[in-house]
């Protein structure tokens, strides 16, 4: 008995003293017409109209022109960890934002922000950005990138979207990272 009541103590202290494990959101329902998409050991649901370029191995690639033909105007590039380089440790909130910043162009974007958030793969590193458009050459980008921590290692989601087309698909924007997954080469 007198075991039995120093196991308690013992688990009774291991709970109290440890930091407090984080929930995850659940993954929001997905939106009538959207489709699933899964490569490289990522799953990820997004508008109908984004089509998946190819299969690959490293993660899901979809791309928009608008009108057909043109250049894109709205990107997705969803990487498992496997298919990518990590970041350098320690992976802290800092060196996760500035891996996603050197990720994203050769220069800085014109403005950002970024911020914590918990999504259902995990807890992540977010960065909405803008670059700014160069008349007669291209228009400007709004785009958000998360660094995802995961059990095996740091997952990738940028959203890419000419700001013409941020009112049209500004909720597609919010809810895919709520809708990316990790998933074994079978589940895909």
């Amino acid at each position: 008995m007198r075991g039995l009541a120093a196991v308690a103590l013992v688990v009774a202290l291991a709970a109290c003293s440890g930091t407090p494990a984080v929930s995850l959101p659940t993954p929001v329902p997905i939106p009538d017409g959207w489709i699933t998409s899964a490569s490289g050991g990522v799953r990820i649901t997004m508008p109908a109209e984004w089509p998946t370029i190819g299969d690959h191995p490293d993660g899901v690639f979809a791309s928009v022109a608008i009108p057909p033909g043109t250049d894109p105007d709205v990107g997705l590039y969803a990487l498992s960890p496997q298919g990518l380089g990590q970041p350098e440790l320690p992976v802290n909130d800092e060196r996760l934002a500035e891996w996603i910043l050197d990720r994203l162009a050769d220069r800085q974007p014109d403005s950002y922000d970024t911020s914590a958030v918990a999504l259902p793969a995990g807890q992540a590193i977010r960065i909405r950005y803008h670059f700014d458009g160069e008349p007669g050459s291209f228009e400007a980008i709004e785009g958000v990138a998360y660094a995802i921590r995961t059990a095996t290692g740091i997952a990738y989601l940028q959203i890419i979207v000419y700001a013409s087309l941020v009112d049209r698909y500004a909720t597609a924007m919010d809810q895919i990272p709520y809708l990316f997954e990790l998933v074994a080469d079978d589940e895909e």
